[in-house]
């Protein structure tokens, strides 16, 4: 009789053992040690449910895919399996199905180990294993999941995946992803974390946060009483084992937040402080990645190191701020630096700051405010309109002529005709003859900056399509020396054509001390530099960012590219024609 009184307590201490080996051996997986999980293995009863869970998700970490079948299918009906271990089991028969190809398989069992989990980063970990899922699908198999699909957060994940699919340039992301969370108000899908798009749709009942927008609350406007009373209701559901769905996405608490959307490693940004003429120019790129660490609560150091544009220099400087312990590494900036580091084997993930064609080894991307994309989108949206001859009014300044050459290249290539390139010297009491109406063509082409536009705009046929791009804006909307500008079409960052985007509000005190125009869009960059890092952490991961710069996406080639807002001069000022 004594000896039955005292089975049930010693099963149950037998089962906190092997729950606690359990969960050694799920953190040695964690960090890809195998050798130690099966150590923590070992040390389970072979008749404990633990044995089997461990080693299903042991053979899930080794891709023996039958073997977690086997192991871990018996134990889906068994209550006991709470947390960590229940959210475990289904995660690597979600891995199995995925490796067989049967992705609905695999999403019913990733939207079960979801459901099991109650960590903030551990959720965001689960929806980006959800999101490579979904990402990886061409939209005919997403289709028929969602034929096949009875559970409804099933039919939402597929949706969302449908809806990104299905994003073309010039659509707005934002009223995109607000018609998907109008048909599925209380899914528990964040779309930063599943699919990588980091600013997205604004309501007043489902707001998605994002890593930019996250802190754009009463908290960060200094109304101290809504901060603490936002933090009480955060930790009452918490406690009350409430926090899921929309409650989740909005009720997050700061320090789970941290850690699931900031980055965490240390940080070198190689900036040109001590390259002629670009000492400004850092310094807005710096103002702008702080401020985007410091919203997305980053947890690592960040350490500048001043570049001065020789190329002999380069390499020994990011070999120092490696040595010195960065994990990450944002720069240089100028062309020549980053065609240097770009032809190197990179230990860590790298992002120079400058547009370079050469192909790239991995772990180094680079993104820049560069001419061509500009150019791109306007060749783009002049042949959209059936335009089919231009031409090309320009100063003689060196950046005058890469616009020039930029277009002629790509307006050629995409069987246009150049009628005829006037440089006219803004400094002379003479100009050059710019033709007028039909023999100007279809198109002028301003290549200049917006002294230039101002100074040749007179000279022009008004009835001529006017297009021009980023430098001819000020970034002043209202400014009574672009009077004669109107009718003139341009391309420029979201920044600056759309700043009462709700998105932007956590920036503008960073970004107030500068400059309208060129300096706005560095410090852009720089907001959108830290975002970049934080996508591109998932290499295999769809990318899809909606960026100060642009809306940010990734080519086939595994280029980064960007699809700029739209201007107008118009009597008024500057109006926002498209947004990306």
């Amino acid at each position: 009789m004594a000896f039955s009184l005292l089975l049930p307590a010693h099963t149950a201490v037998a089962d906190e053992a092997a729950e606690t080996q359990f969960s050694q051996g799920m953190a040695c997986l964690r960090v890809h040690n195998s050798e130690c999980a099966q150590l923590a293995l070992q040390r389970i009863n072979s008749q404990s449910l633990y044995a089997d869970l461990l080693a299903g998700n042991i053979a899930a970490s080794t891709g023996d895919t039958d073997s977690v079948l086997s192991l871990l299918l018996p134990l889906q009906n068994d209550a006991g399996l709470r947390g960590e271990a229940r959210a475990s089991l289904h995660q690597s028969l979600g891995i199995a199905y995925a490796a067989q190809q049967q992705p609905l398989k695999a999403l019913e069992q990733y939207t079960l180990s979801e459901a099991a989990l109650s960590e903030p980063a551990a959720i965001a970990a689960q929806q980006q294993r959800t999101g490579r899922l979904l990402a990886s699908l061409s939209r005919e198999d997403l289709m028929q999941m969602s034929s096949d699909a009875t559970d409804k957060v099933m039919q939402g994940w597929i949706a969302l995946a449908l809806t990104i699919s299905d994003i073309e340039s010039g659509d707005s992301v934002n009223t995109r992803l607000q018609q998907w969370r109008a048909h599925h108000r209380e899914h528990p899908a964040q779309p930063e974390y599943a699919f990588g798009i980091v600013a997205v749709a604004e309501t007043t009942e489902t707001a998605i946060p994002s890593a930019i927008d996250l802190e754009g609350s009463a908290a960060h406007q200094g109304d101290e009483a809504d901060q603490e009373t936002a933090g009480q209701q955060s930790a009452s559901m918490e406690s009350a084992g409430q926090l899921s769905g929309l409650a989740l996405t909005r009720e997050l608490d700061q320090r789970h937040l941290a850690a699931s959307t900031g980055l965490d490693g240390d940080i070198a940004l190689l900036l040109p402080y001590e390259t002629e003429g670009y000492t400004a120019v850092a310094d807005a790129i710096e103002r702008g990645f702080i401020a985007a660490h410091s919203q997305a609560h980053g947890l690592g150091k960040v350490r500048t190191y001043a570049t001065s544009g020789d190329v002999l220099e380069i390499r020994p400087i990011y070999q120092q701020a490696l040595k010195e312990g960065a994990s990450l590494v944002v720069g240089p900036v100028t062309r020549d630096e980053v065609a240097v580091l770009q032809g190197d084997a990179h230990p860590v993930l790298t992002l120079g700051l400058n547009q370079n064609v050469a192909a790239a080894p991995p772990l180094f991307h680079s993104y820049g405010l560069s001419i061509h994309s500009e150019v791109t989108q306007l060749v783009r949206m002049a042949r959209d309109a059936g335009m089919q001859s231009a031409t090309i009014i320009a100063s003689n300044s060196p950046l005058a002529q890469r616009i020039s050459t930029s277009f002629k290249d790509q307006w050629l290539a995409q069987g246009g005709e150049v009628r005829d390139t006037i440089v006219v010297d803004t400094d002379s009491t003479t100009s050059a003859l710019i033709p007028q109406g039909s023999a100007a063509g279809d198109l002028y082409l301003i290549a200049g900056d917006e002294q230039h536009a101002r100074a040749v705009r007179p000279l022009m046929d008004r009835a001529t399509p006017t297009f021009a791009l980023s430098h001819s804006f000020s970034g002043i909307l209202q400014d009574p020396l672009d009077a004669e500008l109107i009718g003139i079409r341009f391309v420029d960052i979201p920044w600056l054509l759309n700043p009462n985007n709700p998105a932007y509000q956590p920036y503008k005190a960073a970004a107030a001390e500068l400059p309208p125009g060129e300096m706005q869009r560095w410090f852009a960059l720089g907001v959108d530099a830290y975002q970049l890092l934080l996508a591109l952490q998932q290499p295999e991961r769809t990318l899809l960012l909606q960026g100060l710069t642009g809306r940010i996406t990734r080519n086939p080639q595994g280029e980064l590219e960007r699809n700029l807002a739209t201007g107008t001069y118009t009597s008024t000022g500057v109006s926002a024609e498209t947004l990306p």
